[in-house]
């Protein structure tokens, strides 16, 4: 069973996520631990891990946009288990470039004055094999670490979290938005979005050649 994701924290967006049950966004800063729903929201629930899909979930309030994309790691790198090979480690690496740029992921009319403030990406594809081996660990903590990841890199499943945070000088110029991921990421076949502003919520599904959220009518 998938959890849902914590939300922002602080933001004027615990107040939206009440609005839209279901909508969870990445913490832009602190730790990883997940927070409990507000009074009165439902829990988010999502669907299957399913390679090929991904979910994007988008904020707007004020001039604060927020962005979170999270799938299957298949969907960015074409596997889930350590890279092997020089290709493979390549592939990973230029991947991670890639969602640390977020003009390479989204698009909108530049009249909006948008900055990233924030970025992170969540990333848990296994370490390549001797990867990170710190031998000056004892043996029994590594052993107790081997057994904690044994499910994780051997058959288990691999999602990607990105999550960036902009702020708009203009954001009523901020019509619609471009998502740029199917440019990018060929394995990527769909992308099912949450939208909420201060005045709407929205749903859909993108797919190559329709891409566009329209933020206004």
């Amino acid at each position: 069973m998938r959890t849902r994701l914590p939300r922002l924290h602080p933001s004027s967006l615990l107040l939206l996520a009440c609005a839209l049950p279901g909508l969870g966004l990445a913490q832009a800063h602190g730790d990883h631990a997940h927070e409990p729903a507000p009074a009165g929201a439902a829990p988010r629930e999502q669907g299957a891990h399913e390679h090929g899909a991904a979910r994007l979930d988008v904020a707007l309030s004020g001039g604060t946009l927020e962005l979170q994309i999270e799938g299957a790691a298949y969907g960015f790198v074409g596997f889930e288990r350590a890279p092997e090979g020089a290709e493979e480690v390549a592939r990973v690496e230029q991947a991670r470039l890639l969602l640390n740029n977020p003009s390479a992921l989204y698009g909108w009319e530049p009249a909006a004055g948008c900055t990233v403030q924030s970025a992170r990406i969540d990333a848990d594809l296994p370490e390549a094999a001797g990867a990170s081996n710190d031998h000056d660990h004892d043996h029994d903590h590594a052993h107790e670490h081997a057994h904690e990841g044994h499910d994780h890199g051997h058959g288990g499943h691999s999602s990607w979290r990105v999550y960036h945070r902009f702020e708009c000088s203009r954001p009523e110029a901020l019509g619609a938005i471009e998502v740029r991921l199917f440019q990018h990421f060929s394995k990527l076949e769909r992308i099912d979005y949450q939208l909420v502003t201060d005045t709407a919520q929205d749903g859909g599904r993108l797919a190559p050649g329709q891409s566009v959220i329209r933020l206004q009518p």
